[in-house]
């Protein structure tokens, strides 16, 4: 997959991204940030795509790693100003 065909991707599921990142997190600023951060990781690790095919998927799961991961800091974050 090349730049433009990657380009392409994260245009045609702009939307999914989205949602799917509103799902996990909730926060319209928190979801532009993962969604954010998973297109630039993704796209840094794009040589590791090993079938076109599978772009999508592997974009989402990249996606939810990333919201999940956001979630547990906060959740980390919020029980060190309770102490």
């Amino acid at each position: 997959m090349d730049r433009k065909e990657f380009g392409n991707l994260i245009l045609e599921n702009e939307r999914q991204l989205y949602r799917i990142a509103k799902s996990i997190l909730r926060s319209d600023e928190d979801c532009a940030d993962a969604a954010q951060e998973a297109v630039m990781k993704a796209f840094e690790k794009l040589h590791t795509l090993r079938d076109d095919r599978y772009a999508k998927t592997w974009l989402i799961r990249i996606l939810i790693n990333e919201c999940f991961r956001m979630a547990d800091k906060q959740k980390r974050e919020r029980c060190w100003q309770i102490r």
